[in-house]
């Protein structure tokens, strides 16, 4: 029988392809001598095999109940097979560490709970990309219920300090000892990537016209009308949109502002993170915004931001907590008044990160610096053991 797994990971996500934050545990875990593998849920629900990074397999599965139940109906029936598939693979592989990412393994915390109770594993650790509902904080049952998961966490993991902070806040102190912080910063392995040409299809689409990119798509919170609006104001610069967008959304963008929507403004859809290079590198600025509409927004960590930074391409962001301190910090480029809500404010940030390109090119040396992955594998290494 094989030897046990060091680690068994345990995520439900678009793609192992879209997900950097996996890939970049995985390669840390097994630099260190960590011997895991990868249980996946992905949105294209089916069976698939292959490797996160050298040494690390693997094996997505498809959910019966989500080929035969229509979209958002039989949440409890779906979510209920997922976890039981979860359970499979634990069984199979027999980790010592078991690995969950994101809130909703919430419900799975219990089973692998008495799972450790009973010696089958060794550890969990509770990775959470963002923060839970509001009403698990208000609400006194599920604010109970939420504390108990987390007491049975062996390890929680927060994506960034002003998030555990609010955790424990919330959740009661005497939680701290169990939270660490991993910020999702960039890896060697990113920051080594060369610099390749643009795609050929919009590198004749900007015929040679500087951009700003626009990384997170078209998300509702990410004020996409606003920041549309405020570039066609910026002559200087086209903007390029990368990331996931409803096309419904899209034809309303072109049909309201017209031909020149067409002419200054472009949508990729989802690109792999390790080819998200080939954008980044040749943007005249980077602009990453979030509305402060939940506490996981106004307090968001977004790699998408320090992949910019790491590769010495100015920033515009909003003004919430965590990205207004790193810029501030580094002083890499324009933090905007409001969270982008304010289409005047949004224009003067564009216009001022066209105006004074090169002097925060100057200071991103320094930046990039700041923002490396490696720095935090004493983190990794304390929750995976």
């Amino acid at each position: 029988m094989a030897d046990r797994l060091d680690v068994l990971e345990i995520i439900r996500t678009m793609g192992v392809q879209y997900d950097d934050r996996l890939r970049k545990e995985c390669v840390t875990l097994a630099e260190v001598g960590k011997t895991l593998a990868v249980s996946v849920l992905e949105d294209a629900n089916q069976y698939a095999e292959g490797d996160v990074c050298p040494g690390v397999p693997f094996y997505a599965f498809p959910l019966t109940t989500r080929k035969l139940l229509p979209h958002k109906h039989g949440l409890a029936l779906k979510l209920l097979e997922m976890y039981s598939r979860f359970l499979v693979a634990i069984l199979r592989h027999r980790p010592r560490t078991v690995w969950l990412h994101n809130m909703e393994m919430a419900g799975f915390v219990p089973t692998v709970w008495i799972l450790k109770k009973v010696g089958l594993i060794h550890r969990l650790v509770w990775d959470q990309h963002e923060l839970p509902p509001g009403a698990f904080f208000t609400r006194p049952l599920l604010r109970a219920v939420f504390r108990r998961l987390l007491l049975m966490s062996d390890v929680v993991i927060s994506a960034n300090s002003e998030r555990r902070d609010l955790l424990t806040e919330k959740m009661g102190g005497d939680l701290t000892p169990r939270f660490g912080v991993i910020d999702n910063f960039v890896d060697a392995t990113f920051a080594a990537l060369p610099v390749t040409p643009l795609p050929e299809a919009l590198a004749a689409w900007l015929d040679g016209a500087p951009y700003i990119l626009a990384q997170g798509g078209a998300n509702p919170d990410r004020y996409i009308w606003n920041l549309v609006e405020a570039s066609l104001g910026i002559p200087a610069a086209k903007l390029v949109v990368v990331g996931p967008y409803l096309q419904s959304e899209f034809e309303e963008l072109r049909e309201h502002f017209g031909p020149v929507f067409t002419e200054r403004v472009h949508f990729t859809g989802s690109v792999p993170q390790m080819e998200l290079v080939r954008y980044i590198d040749h943007a005249l600025a980077s602009i990453v915004m979030y509305d402060h509409a939940t506490d996981n927004c106004r307090l968001c960590a977004p790699n998408r931001l320090y992949q910019a930074i790491n590769r010495g391409v100015p920033v515009v962001v909003g003004c919430n907590p965590p990205m207004a301190s790193i810029v501030n910090r580094y002083r890499c480029g324009v933090v905007l008044k409001t969270d982008g809500a304010d289409k005047e404010d949004l224009g003067d940030g564009l216009a001022r990160v066209v105006s004074d390109n090169g002097v925060f090119r100057s200071r991103m040396g320094e930046a990039g610096g700041g923002v490396s992955w490696e720095t935090q594998r004493d983190t990794l290494v304390w929750a995976a053991d």
